[in-house]
């Protein structure tokens, strides 16, 4: 159970009324750059919804991706700043220590050799630990890529309050890895993401896996684009029962 006085000590929203709000914040550092996500939460009046329904959110880019500071593991650290910056902004400084934050890194640390991701990983840990806000053990990580896709279907859709209903036949929104890898795919336009059917990604997974060897030298991600977008199928299609026609709306962001 959640304190009384998480929010109602800020004058400026302590009115009688007004619900109380608190922040998770999530940073998305993907292969093209970092993305903070800042949530903004309120107690969900819907007996049949969740306990919580997102009120804001607050998103920002930093580039390049931190998979660049190979050779300046440090500078990765620094090139968050910004968005930590912007997250202090925007949640009032009593909540920061209720804060949790967390960094979750996907395909571009994924593939690098050694130990040269967990050495931007240590760099950006610490800027992160000196934020002031709550940080867990390993809130700093790498994601696996399934569950990179299983997290992004379920966020996407809690956001849009669809988890509850009826989805099969509606639209589906995706993004995150769904739109690296659509757009890798060719499915979706760079930055404008667009409607798909689910059999296009099964369409691109069976082209992917049928090049050769000498057809994935290029893109470090096209060693890895048959099991990516083989997962994809596989997760909506057998995981979640949908069919090949289903709609499929793919979104660089929310």
């Amino acid at each position: 159970m959640l304190s009384e006085d998480i929010w109602v000590r800020d004058k400026e929203i302590g009115a009688q009324g007004v619900p109380c709000r608190f922040f998770a914040i999530v940073f998305d550092a993907g292969s093209t750059g970092t993305r903070l996500h800042l949530y903004k939460y309120v107690h969900n009046t819907d007996r049949n919804g969740i306990p919580f329904k997102v009120e804001e959110e607050i998103f920002r880019e930093a580039k390049p991706a931190l998979s660049s500071f190979i050779d300046d593991p440090s500078a990765a650290g620094s090139s968050i700043r910004g968005l930590l910056e912007t997250a202090q902004a925007h949640v009032p400084l009593f909540m920061w220590e209720k804060t949790p934050i967390t960094l979750k890194a996907t395909a571009g640390l994924r593939l690098l050799p050694g130990d040269l991701a967990d050495d931007i990983l240590d760099a950006v840990e610490d800027v992160i630990a000196d934020s002031g806000f709550f940080v867990v053990p390993d809130a700093v990580s790498i994601m696996s890529g399934s569950d990179e896709g299983m997290y992004s279907w379920f966020t996407l859709n809690l956001l849009l309050n669809s988890l509850y209903s009826a989805l099969r036949g509606k639209t589906i929104y995706l993004f995150s890895y769904f739109f690296d890898r659509g757009f890798n795919a060719g499915l979706v336009k760079e930055h404008h993401g667009g409607l798909v059917k689910l059999e296009d990604f099964k369409v691109a997974a069976q082209r992917a896996c049928s090049r050769g060897p000498e057809e994935l030298k290029g893109f470090h991600w096209m060693p890895w684009q048959c099991h990516d977008l083989s997962y994809i199928y596989s997760l909506l299609h057998d995981g979640y029962g949908f069919h090949d026609n289903q709609p499929l709306f793919v979104s660089y962001f929310i």
